[in-house]
């Protein structure tokens, strides 16, 4: 039974409707302080997660066909149904009060992450109905799956080994994260799966113009299909594969008016997921602190001159955070640029090093971020 949702007005029906997922980079580091710090990873799934949220606005609803018992009544909903607007936000609520019962902190600096790190240690991410433990005590985690029970239909998965769209592999002091099988469909479905072999997403110094001058080239392509090809090649580039996140945001500038230049781009791109379709985010416990690297490429962009910025994050000696996106602002010169990506790498090693602290696992004085420009090193020293 799915409620008609388009029908509802707002201030009446509803008000808010927004409920937090967790960020993919917290996932990453969870994972990657389960390598450092041997905690047990536990996957658990709510049935149903929507039908469990209470309604607070009182919403009237016609009969579904089939169940009609008298023409002159309609239903009264107590409790959410698939389909109402605040029905994500009111299962967050359930979920929430059930894991402040349980005695689980919620973080400052990811709402769906909760936490606890007294006596033993517990993690606890929540993607809309996906929940991942972590943790060295098996009988807290125990507790904490009886308790849901009784407030929720769950199925205990166990190790995790198909997570939020990720294959996980635990062993050997290690965890490996990878997309394999959304990366076999994405090439077949494109018909590359007996292309040439590529070893980079993009040629080096590739001009990619709105109207290139080359008429081959700008031939126009059907915009939703481009759209559709960005969109699948995004959610590679946000989830596990840092190495074409430069390329698919560079080439998704075009999605309103693509051309064939900027097709055969992205075809390259999806060639080079079949020559690296095996390759893995992988975590090992090596003892090292939280580090970043950051660069930038001053006015790459033909068409306004803005540059390019990229920075990612290291843990357990794998990748948990990365960004690659064109800067706000006209920088004018090389050492400006770089000194913008530095200070938008220093905002995300903010946000790591403080929730790392929270979690119980602060570093000891300060996180690295490597750049390669000493003008923009020596700019971040005199600012500060």
């Amino acid at each position: 039974l799915v409620a008609k949702g388009y029908s509802q007005e707002y201030g009446i029906d509803y008000i808010d409707t927004y409920a937090p997922v967790v960020r993919q980079s917290s996932i990453r580091l969870v994972y990657a302080l389960a390598v450092e710090h041997n905690l047990k990873l536990r996957q658990l799934d709510v049935s149903t997660a929507f039908l469990n949220g209470n309604l607070e606005e009182e919403i009237y609803m016609r009969q579904p066909e089939g169940f009609i018992q008298s023409e002159n009544k309609v239903c009264r909903l107590k409790k959410a149904l698939y389909g109402l607007k605040q029905a994500a936000r009111q299962w967050f609520k359930s979920i929430h009060s059930v894991f402040k019962r349980f005695g689980l902190s919620q973080s400052n600096h990811d709402q769906c992450i909760y936490f606890k790190n007294n006596n033993s240690t517990m993690i606890v991410t929540l993607y809309v109905d996906d929940i991942l433990i972590a943790s060295n005590d098996e009988k807290d985690v125990q507790r904490l799956i009886t308790e849901l029970n009784n407030n929720f239909d769950i199925r205990d998965l166990g190790e995790p080994k198909h997570c939020i769209g990720l294959e996980v592999k635990i062993g050997n002091s290690k965890i490996s994260l990878s997309q394999p099988g959304y990366t076999e469909n994405l090439i077949k479905k494109y018909g590359q799966q007996n292309s040439k072999p590529t070893k980079v997403p993009m040629q080096p110094k590739l001009c990619l113009e709105k109207e290139p001058k080359i008429s081959g080239e700008a031939e126009s392509i059907d915009k939703t299909k481009y759209q559709e090809i960005i969109g699948s090649l995004l959610h590679l580039s946000v989830f596990s594969r840092p190495d074409i996140a430069c390329s698919v945001n560079m080439l998704s500038q075009f999605c309103q008016d693509p051309r064939k230049q900027h097709y055969t781009a992205a075809m390259q791109i999806i060639r080079y997921l079949n020559s690296t379709k095996n390759f893995k985010l992988t975590f090992r416990k090596n003892g090292l602190p939280l580090v970043g690297y950051v660069d930038a490429n001053w006015a790459t962009d033909i068409n306004d001159r803005k540059s390019q910025l990229g920075f990612c994050f290291l843990l357990a000696g794998g990748t948990i955070s990365w960004e690659s996106r064109k800067q706000r602002v006209v920088a004018t010169s090389s050492a400006e640029s770089e000194y913008i990506a530095l200070a938008e790498a220093a905002k995300e090693a903010y946000y790591l090093r403080y929730l790392l602290a929270e979690l119980g696992y602060a570093s000891d004085g300060s996180t690295t971020i490597y750049s390669d420009s000493q003008s923009a090193q020596h700019m971040a020293k005199f600012k500060g």
